[in-house]
């Protein structure tokens, strides 16, 4: 048999399945010698039976090349699970021949050698399934090993799949009687036998049959570790059957939202999707569909009913089915207000096409308009970004919406508005944006009082860039403002970027320096570094505050130079440089250099950062520094 082109896979199967009946024969013989006189069961294994094993192996193998899928074909995992069924037993009973003898050190190694081999072939047998009495000997045999969880296991497994068995009765009898909880048969530990198969002929790997067990093996025991390693193993192949996705995907759909929740699995089905096409990719949306669709409807509407609305809308649905939700959501929009709600409206009209279209953004606009006309709404943002989307540049809503914006600002706080003023300053046409300027300015002007809110901040600058003149000026003044009390307020990360910002206003009254000041002056105590960073950038704002900033900083650097790594001087001095104060402080320099040649740190330092530092210095600094470190 060693080619078998041309061959009938069906013949050449059923004379496997009677070489294995009679492999099965010289097992048992095995058992019964092997009570007798364990060397010699020890050799007939070695001898005989192991090299028909192997034989059988390479068969089955050939076989699979030249058998088609079909039901012939799945007999070949009831064939090769009996095989390796037989290998584990035969491992077995040599094992616990020479477990007898394990005093000796040959017995010992013969045993360490052999335990690995029989585990692999007995999980290779489960992962190939077997019949009812297969499992049930190695459920006694796992009860003798003490491992009774996986036991109980493989005996549910035997009640589930031969119910009608009298060996199912026995297995419930065993099962009660353990009295513990199962823990699964996951993939093979080692499974090398399987994994090769697998490469060589992607005609099994790719079975439909096989696949399907596993996974209902992982559903089957709940275990979603298992259930994963199956989809990874089966999915993560590039050339797998289009229908062995759809159905796989088919079959662990629920257990894969109870482990992993709705919306993983729906974004795991998308992923899928892209793989897909035709007949198998129309089963896979279809599916989705429903699901999506069942999302979208249920009550209450939230954010969830939103990201299922987007999900659906990625699978490109028919006009059929965005006609349903419009029944839906014209319903729906007569009911309470809610921002998800029109959000979806903005979705669905963006995403359909015709009179459909066309009703869904009338529809949602409307509703969007009452929500920002309401007593209170819960989010601006949301509901803004589904008017503009209906209708850009806030054409036919802009003066409906700054008029709403000014009635609100006497009863709701900045932080709740600000959004609705952010989107109006951001994206309301030239003309509408002048006529309105004033008003979006007044509504700063009020809120701005007292307030460090980084949003508002924000905001002030975008009104710099869209408003036009007298308002912008006094639109940067109230940012800048806000900007340098910021500083006194924010932690010491961003000082330089909030530095940056104003120095892009260009922006320095009397205010603005004189908030700058105080915060420099406890700035550089708490964190020198980067209050230098931020100083620096300040310093190119105003000439005046230049000058302070200039005296503040390099006061606190030379106060500090004598007790600091030396590694540190030269930023310190290149800052001074910057400042225009490093000339003028030569000797205080000289000076510190000096007290810091009898610390401890400087021995530490090894002076390797002096050769940095020396062309940096004004002579008479770097004079002293040299003769020093000579």
């Amino acid at each position: 048999m060693s080619s078998f082109a041309g061959e009938d896979p069906v013949r050449l199967l059923k004379i496997v399945e009677m070489d294995i009946d009679a492999l099965d024969k010289q097992r048992e013989k095995l058992e019964s010698v092997a009570d007798n006189n364990h060397a010699i069961a020890a050799n007939t294994f070695d001898r005989d039976i192991g090299p028909e094993i192997d034989r059988l192996r390479s068969t089955i193998s050939k076989i699979i090349d030249i058998c088609p899928e079909n039901d012939d074909f799945a007999q070949v995992g009831s064939l090769l699970s009996s095989l390796f069924f037989i290998e584990a037993r035969c491992y077995s009973i040599v094992y616990h021949g020479y477990a007898k003898y394990s005093l000796v050190e040959k017995a010992r190694y013969e045993m360490e050698r052999i335990e690995p081999k029989w585990n692999c072939a007995e999980q290779e047998s489960l992962f190939f399934g077997r019949d009812s009495s297969s499992l049930w000997n190695v459920a006694l045999h796992e009860i003798d090993a003490g491992k009774n969880n996986l036991a109980v296991f493989l005996l549910e497994e035997l009640e589930r799949k031969w119910p009608d068995e009298k060996l199912a009765l026995k297995a419930t009898k065993k099962r009660l009687e353990l009295n513990v909880s199962p823990v699964p048969y996951g993939p093979p530990a080692a499974g090398k036998y399987f994994k090769e198969l697998c490469r060589r002929h992607p005609t099994y790997r790719n079975s439909v049959n096989n696949a399907r067990r596993q996974l209902a093996r992982a559903i089957m025991a709940e275990d979603p570790e298992y259930f994963d390693w199956v989809f990874d193993h089966y999915l993560g192949i590039d050339d797998i059957p289009q229908p062995l996705i759809t159905s796989l995907f088919e079959l662990g759909y629920d257990f894969m939202v109870q482990s992993r929740g709705a919306k993983a699995t729906l974004d795991f089905g998308l992923r899928l999707s892209k793989r897909l096409e035709g007949e198998s990719l129309k089963k896979l949306v279809a599916m989705l569909q429903d699901t999506l669709l069942a999302s979208i409807v249920k009550k209450p509407v939230g954010k969830n009913n939103v990201d299922a609305v987007e999900a659906l809308i990625s699978l490109n649905p028919s006009d059929a089915t965005f006609e349903k939700l419009l029944g839906w959501y014209q319903e729906e929009t007569k009911g309470d207000l809610n921002p998800n709600t029109a959000a979806i409206g903005g979705l669905l009209a963006e995403a359909s096409s015709g009179q459909i279209s066309s009703k869904f953004s009338s529809c949602a606009f409307e509703y969007s308009l009452s929500c920002i006309n309401s007593s209170s709404c819960s989010d601006y943002s949301t509901v803004m970004s589904t008017i503009l989307k209906l209708d850009p540049e806030f054409k036919a809503s802009g003066q409906e919406l700054v008029t709403a914006l000014e009635k609100k600002s006497n009863v709701e706080d900045a932080e709740q508005l600000l959004p609705m003023a952010a989107f109006l300053a951001a994206y309301l046409g030239e003309t509408a944006l002048h006529a309105s300027a004033e008003t979006l300015l007044a509504w700063f002007r009020t809120n701005a009082n007292d307030s460090q809110a980084e949003p508002l901040i924000t905001f002030g600058e975008l009104l710099c860039k869209k408003l036009p003149e007298p308002q912008r000026e006094e639109a940067t003044k109230i940012t800048a403002g806000l900007l340098a009390k910021s500083l006194e307020h924010s932690s010491d990360e961003h000082w330089a970027e909030r530095s940056k910002r104003l120095l892009d206003l260009g922006y320095a009254d009397k205010e603005v320096v004189s908030c700058i000041e105080k915060w420099l002056k406890t700035s550089v105590s708490e964190s020198l570094d980067k209050a230098i960073e931020a100083a620096l950038i300040l310093s190119k704002l105003d000439q005046q505050l230049q000058s302070t900033i200039a005296e503040v900083v390099t006061t606190s650097i030379i106060s500090v130079l004598p007790e600091i790594p030396g590694k540190r001087w030269l930023r310190y001095v290149k800052a001074l440089k910057t400042l225009g104060t490093l000339d003028e402080n030569g000797r205080s320099i000289a000076d510190a250099f000096q007290q810091l040649s009898n610390s401890l740190q400087y021995l530490q330092d090894e002076l390797s950062f002096s050769d940095d530092l020396i062309p940096e210095l004004p002579a008479d600094a770097a004079e002293v520094v040299r003769s020093i470190t000579k």
